[in-house]
């Protein structure tokens, strides 16, 4: 299974693409607003779209997005994506108030998942699939994979990495303009929703090693294309259909190990 991660609605098309078999969404105030121009093209594909949270959801929004995920599951959009544990009361409200509806809640990486306790935890809390943590290494990835637990355990194997998402103005920081640190790091800045995401210019990338977390037993992966330009995407796609190193990104602790 792939399952691709974009930003903007109009990359719905995604959808029809051989070899992706879901796209993934960002519930961002854009995309919301987007919502009525492109929900009857997604008609008939509902189980092939995840519409993800966002990371952070202030109180007095709640109301509002309460409101969002209740029109889209009524409209028989049944899968989101959760990256905090607030996430499990609004998606778990759905059922309730729609009554005989059944909605599929999978998790992002940020809810760490780096043993079968927490695995279990969210399973508890209501999730049927997790993705596991971007920083965990080769061989405890491959005990959670092969554990005995009724979940899907999903591996996130390209991206770019926010380092620091925060409502703070950030002092001669303009939105969607290149940061470069003291150390010569560079990173990319965007601003959205009121909140400022900075994400490592170096994306994180295990596409090299897709047959080796095939054989460790994993069946479903995720490529997040959102910090991408679409005439890149050929690229990385290109590559995990061959399972070939992308130049320039890291691969964290992997092969290195858990400190």
């Amino acid at each position: 299974e792939l399952i691709v991660r974009v930003d903007q609605l109009r990359e719905y098309h995604l959808v029809h693409q051989d070899g992706i078999d879901a796209v993934s969404f960002p519930l961002s105030r854009v995309v919301i607003h987007q919502l009525p121009m492109f929900l009857r093209k997604m008609k008939g594909r509902e189980n092939r779209i995840i519409w993800r949270l966002p990371f952070i959801i202030f109180e007095g929004e709640i109301p509002f997005y309460r409101e969002v995920l209740a029109s889209l599951a009524a409209q028989g959009f049944y899968r989101f994506e959760a990256a905090n544990l607030a996430h499990f009361m609004l998606l778990g409200e759905i059922p309730e108030k729609l009554k005989a509806t059944t909605i599929e809640i999978s998790t992002d990486y940020r809810l760490f998942s780096l043993n079968t306790e927490a695995i279990l935890a969210w399973r508890e809390l209501g999730a049927s699939a997790v993705t596991l943590y971007i920083e965990d290494d080769a061989e405890n990835m491959s005990r959670l994979l092969v554990a005995d637990m009724p979940m899907l355990r999903r591996v996130l194997v390209y991206g770019g990495v926010p380092v620091m998402t925060t409502k703070i103005r950030i002092k001669d920081v303009k939105g969607d303009a290149p940061l470069v640190s003291d150390r010569g790091e560079g990173y990319a800045v965007t601003v959205r929703d009121g909140l400022s995401v900075i994400t490592a210019a170096k994306p994180f990338s295990l596409i090299q090693y897709k047959r080796r977390l095939q054989e460790m037993g994993c069946a479903s992966f995720m490529v997040d294309l959102a910090q991408l330009s679409p005439a890149e995407w050929p690229r990385v796609l290109d590559a995990f259909a061959r399972g070939m190193e992308l130049p320039g990104t890291t691969e964290f602790n992997f092969t290195m190990g858990l400190v």
